[in-house]
């Protein structure tokens, strides 16, 4: 509902005192946060030129699946404190992955696989114009459709992508 409500979960009574920490992965650079549905945790990184899109076991935190594509980025001088990984959190709805990377570039996987349903690159439709910081909204799913905001300063527009086949559906702006 779009309302910061979680279901399904129950909170232990009372809450512990201090928690335990079952496991700890190094996934690399960015501020996606985790995903976890079902027995799964998924997420974005960088390490170096590549970003990632993860598919993790909860219990353990091992690799189920990992999908990986080249993508340099060349950052804003003001944003070096930031990193050059991924800011987006992936969405995750009816057994799909939707991941939007730093610079634009939009991935729809399966999210028990990690098979590459369909993607979308930038491929310099809207040139040098990127958001200072990079790409940081993550995507949205609604109805039929995945939206997301691609381009920058300059130039750019909200997209809407048939979540089935990836065509667009429609767009606002350049």
């Amino acid at each position: 509902a779009r309302d910061g409500v979680a279901f399904g979960e129950t909170l232990p009574v009372p809450l512990p005192g201090r928690l335990s920490r079952i496991w700890n992965v190094q996934v690399g650079e960015g501020h996606s946060s985790p995903v976890v549905v079902g027995d799964r945790v998924y997420l974005m990184a960088r390490r170096g030129d590549d970003e990632y899109v993860l598919g993790l076991d909860a219990s353990d935190g091992s690799d189920v699946w990992v999908y990986r594509y080249a993508v340099p980025y060349r950052m804003n001088l003001g944003a070096r404190r930031h990193g050059k990984g991924p800011k987006s959190t992936v969405t995750v709805a009816d057994g799909r992955v939707y991941a939007l990377g730093i610079s634009g570039a939009l991935t729809c996987l399966d999210a028990a696989s990690g098979e590459v349903v369909w993607s979308k690159r930038d491929e310099g439709e809207f040139g040098e114009s990127s958001p200072s910081y990079g790409t940081a909204s993550s995507s949205l799913v609604e109805g039929g459709f995945v939206i997301v905001h691609v381009g920058g300063e300059k130039r750019g527009a909200l997209i809407a992508y048939d979540r089935n086949s990836g065509a667009e559906a429609w767009r606002a702006g350049d």
